[in-house]
């Protein structure tokens, strides 16, 4: 199920306002502003407007009013949360007669929506969103900060000065009311509050929900200082041939000794990263670190490839393709010993243009492309097949399947036969188990990583195992396959 879109008219609030002190609660009775109408349009909105310019079209506020009200209904009977954005965008000073592509601007933002959630038009300039059910303040924050990412991102052109700026308001049941109009009105107040503060940013309605947040963004700076302190390291999880029964490779990943809340990994770390805009930084750093050790493995023959997964809006960035080569060339590493992993549920848009060209570049110079996550969520084939995968991987979810029924294990045979049919390598991730391993090798996967493989190591404990093995394999002695035999 897509997130349902509704058009909407709407008068336009010309104040402003930034990432702002949250605003104080209004009267739980307050009326809602008589400015805001909504409206159903077709699903995908064809054209550009120009800013402020009303689509045409409209309806009444009703039936935008409606919807939440459903949702509302749906979460007072679960006990459960929901969030209202408002997306205010506006033009820069040095652009002020901006054209709005709405048809972009949906497509980029309907991408991050899930299933369930709605979407809305309320003027040319001015979008709502209804996310629900939201587990708390701090998953409206996610995607306000990945709308804020998305939108500042796709709207700039290359090298140049986004010609919109985008300012998002946030309001949450029950903190902020408990009426559709109430939600919608004190979204917008809190968008209008944070153009005030200039620039692009978001705002929480609610004094308790900003201080909610507030400990989140306590933790994003602390990560600005966190890779001078040694907190920010690497580790390697070995990778088995199931064809070959030999390790030749490995996957990287991110880790934050954190020294409050502990052991960190790359999964919690993507969210604090995007907050802190330290997405490019911190990749930059994994990538010379990580290309230094495996030049070293790799010269003595110790590695064949490694898998590494970069920050989704690092893919979509201009010439990240050619940046990658340049350091891969300086780092004397073959293009062919690295394998990127995509994560499609990290804002991965997989219809950009530029990030569609990166990949192709990277093909082209030898790098091998997974998409992890295989079979987890749904996905839209006919893009996704216009890339330039090799490689798809069964998440930890899947591999849990086998041994549990008959069922079970046809299913995951026939999402691994998908796969083999469609021309791609099969790799699991998160085996625990002999059965597991057997199971996978008979039906075909590639490799498989997981605890029963190897533990995921500190740079220099790996290139010890790695080099251990190889004086093992060297004498003779039993390699790490040997359970499939």
């Amino acid at each position: 199920m897509m997130p349902e879109l509704i058009n909407a008219n709407a008068d336009l609030d010309q104040e402003t306002g930034r990432l702002a002190p949250p605003m104080p609660g209004a009267a739980a009775d307050a009326p809602a502003a008589p400015s805001l109408m909504a409206a159903q349009a077709p699903r995908h909105a064809a054209g550009s407007s120009s800013l402020g310019r009303p689509l045409a079209g409209t309806l009444s506020r009703r039936h935008f009013e409606r919807r939440l009200s459903h949702d509302l209904d749906l979460v007072r009977r679960g006990g459960e949360r929901l969030a209202v954005l408002v997306v205010h965008l506006h033009p820069t000073e040095a652009t002020p007669a901006a054209v709005l592509d709405q048809a972009t601007i949906l497509h980029r933002v309907g991408g991050l929506l899930r299933p369930g959630d709605s979407m809305a038009v309320l003027a040319a300039d001015e979008l709502a969103i209804i996310q629900m059910p939201v587990a708390d303040s701090h998953a409206a924050h996610r995607l306000a900060a990945r709308l804020l990412n998305r939108l500042t991102r796709h709207l700039a052109p290359a090298g140049g000065r986004a010609p919109l700026g985008v300012c998002l308001g946030l309001a949450l049941y029950p903190t902020d009311g408990n009426r559709a109009d109430l939600l919608i009105e004190r979204a917008r107040e809190a968008a209008v509050r944070a153009r005030h503060w200039g620039g692009d940013g978001f705002c929480f309605h609610s004094r308790e929900l900003a201080s909610e947040v507030a400990a989140g963004l306590a933790i994003d700076h602390e990560m600005r200082h966190a890779v001078q302190r040694g907190e920010i390291c690497l580790t390697y999880e070995p990778s088995l041939d199931l064809r070959q029964g030999s390790m030749a490779a490995a996957k990287a990943s991110l880790m934050w000794r954190h020294p409050s809340h502990g052991p960190l990994a790359a999964a919690a770390l993507q969210p604090i990263a995007e907050r802190a805009g330290l997405c490019h930084a911190l990749g930059h750093w994994a990538l010379q670190q990580i290309g230094a050790e495996v030049a070293r493995w790799h010269a003595k023959g110790l590695l064949a490839s490694i898998r590494l997964k970069p920050f989704a809006n690092q893919l979509d960035q201009p010439d990240f393709a050619g940046r990658f080569r340049q350091a891969l060339a300086e780092l004397d590493l073959p293009a062919a010993a690295v394998d990127l992993a995509l994560d499609p549920g990290l804002d991965l848009d997989v219809t950009s243009h530029r990030l569609r060209a990166n990949l192709e570049q990277l093909a082209a110079l030898g790098v091998t492309l997974t998409l992890t996550g295989f079979g987890e969520r749904p996905i839209d084939l006919p893009p996704l097949l216009e890339l330039p995968i090799a490689r798809l991987e069964l998440p930890t979810d899947m591999v849990a399947l086998i041994g549990r029924s008959d069922m079970a294990e046809t299913a995951l045979r026939a999402l691994i036969d998908l796969g083999l049919n469609l021309g791609k390598e099969l790799h699991a991730e998160g085996v625990e188990t002999d059965a597991q391993l057997k199971f996978l090798a008979a039906a075909g996967c590639a490799a498989a990583t997981g605890p029963l493989i190897g533990p995921a190591l500190a740079a220099r404990d790996f290139g010890r195992t790695l080099e251990q093995r190889a004086l093992l394999t060297a004498a003779g002695g039993k390699r790490l396959a040997g359970s499939l035999h």
